[in-house]
């Protein structure tokens, strides 16, 4: 009896620029939330998962100097979804 083995293991690091679009009008009297997704279309659970590290999930820039602005927090999550191929 033949059996087929997939056993493939790849690990890449992943480095993202990323901006949100943001309303202004209230500003400075407001706060913005930013959400980003990521997804993959094109495999499955079966073939990628993206995990997040466990230790400094999120690097900011260390000298960010955005005036007037203050990056209060971040958040990662994990999420599953089924869509119709």
């Amino acid at each position: 009896m033949n059996i087929l083995l997939r056993l493939t293991a790849f690990y890449w690091s992943i480095s993202l620029r990323l901006s949100c679009p943001m309303n202004l009008k209230l500003f400075p009297l407001d706060r913005q939330t930013c959400s980003i997704v990521m997804v993959s279309y094109g495999y499955t659970t079966e073939d990628l998962i993206f995990k997040w590290k466990e230790d400094d999930p999120v690097q900011v820039v260390k000298n960010l100097h955005l005036p007037r602005f203050a990056l209060e927090k971040y958040d990662t999550a994990y999420c599953s979804s089924k869509t119709n191929t």
